[in-house]
């Protein structure tokens, strides 16, 4: 009963959410059409309160649960985890960028790319170092608190693989769009399994970290690059240096080296067939990238004495603490009379079904058709949102 309470709980949360990011965008696009958007030009802000009205809920939710400090950070897998397990959790990064790739390349299928050339302008706003700090680490700390520690961990009291399943799926849903959705949940799913094989909120907060860190890189390298790219053109061209000039413009498809073209370019030109290709060349490397993540994760969980629970994600079954037993020996004593001593062992106990909670209620079917609804109209703007404003007359 406890258990189904928690749920719907935390069901109830993510509805929370999904309102809370709803009234601010309407408030906001009420500001703005009074004159007072202040979030104009303003990326870093942006980012700041995209993450602000997400966390403040959970944090909220976190604190109210009646759940003393100790056993909340407990519950939450606020636990230490060794040097060498972090190492591992960074390989097992490096191995999940093929597979990153791959989904990321199928969702272009049926979705727009999201990346867009505002998201560069935050590099006029603050310096990199800032950057990293509010792209890359303090939104996987926020997202994995919420996600993974309150989400994760307490569908993880009535189900087992199931509730990975579930707490990946509203990660990617809370993307707010078909492109960022696919790979946003593929990645739940494997933090899960990071968490339940180190029992650390840890290890996925600083792979969290790393994967936010390297689109933090391209932001910031990207228009360094571009910029050196033209400037090492315009050298050859006022050096008459024809062939590097034609290198470069083989390179690029174009003697404009500017972001904005660059980023046109990138996303008008990929035909289906393009990314058929893309998805071709990926897919070994994902393959390959998937299986060592998976050994590492195997590693990581012997490691930690979690194999067993790891596997009882898959057959149901939860592993039982052994048991100690005490039996008595009776041994022969040197003065010829009969002696009864104790012997202590240790006995595995078999592994225990676990019981099965129902975790979708009607909270969480409100708050996933509301954000299915609000991603396909995101979807139908990028492709068609020209024709809308001229269909409309604006």
């Amino acid at each position: 009963m406890e258990t189904q309470k928690a749920i719907k709980g935390v069901n109830l949360l993510f509805l929370a959410l999904v309102m809370v990011a709803i009234v601010f965008e309407i408030v906001v696009g009420i500001l703005a059409a009074l004159g007072l958007d202040v979030f104009m030009g303003k990326v870093t802000l942006q980012l700041v309160y995209s993450q602000l009205i997400f966390a403040i809920p959970a944090v909220l939710y976190f604190v109210y649960s009646g759940k003393d400090k100790k056993k909340g950070f407990e519950f939450l897998r606020f636990k230490k985890i060794r040097f060498s397990n972090i190492l591992l959790c960074i390989l097992i990064y490096i191995c999940l960028t093929p597979v990153l790739n791959f989904f990321n390349a199928v969702s272009l299928l049926y979705s727009t790319n999201m990346i867009s050339s505002v998201m560069f302008s935050v590099t006029d706003e603050v310096p990199f170092v800032v950057g990293v700090l509010i792209i890359a680490i303090v939104p996987a700390f926020l997202e994995e608190f919420t996600y993974r520690g309150i989400f994760y961990n307490t569908y993880r009291l009535g189900a087992g693989f199931g509730a990975a399943l579930l707490s990946g799926l509203l990660f990617g849903l809370v993307h707010g769009n078909l492109n960022q959705f696919t790979y946003a949940f593929v990645l739940g799913v494997i933090f899960a399994l990071i968490v339940e094989a180190t029992d650390s909120i840890w290890s996925t907060m600083i792979v969290h970290a790393l994967v936010n860190a390297m689109s933090v890189v391209t932001i910031y390298g990207l228009p360094a690059a571009l910029r050196w790219m033209q400037t090492l053109y315009d050298t050859a061209k006022a050096e008459n240096d024809i062939n590097t000039m034609a290198l470069l413009e083989r390179f690029m498809g174009t003697d404009d080296f500017s972001l904005e073209n660059f980023m046109g370019t990138a996303s008008d030109t990929l035909s289906t067939a393009d990314v058929l290709i893309m998805i071709r060349g990926y897919l070994i490397p994902a393959i390959i990238g998937g299986i060592f993540v998976f050994l590492l994760l195997r590693l990581i969980a012997k490691r930690c004495g979690r194999w067993e629970i790891m596997c009882s994600l898959f057959d149901g079954k939860r592993p039982q603490a052994p048991t100690t037993l005490e039996r008595e020996v009776i041994t022969y004593a040197e003065d010829g009379t009969f002696v009864a001593e104790p012997v202590y062992a240790q006995v595995p106990l078999e592994p225990q079904p676990v019981s099965r909670i129902k975790l979708i209620t009607w909270e969480l079917i409100a708050a996933g058709v509301v954000q299915i609804l609000l991603m396909t109209a995101t979807e139908l703007l990028l492709r068609y949102g020209d024709e809308l404003m001229a269909l409309f007359g604006r």
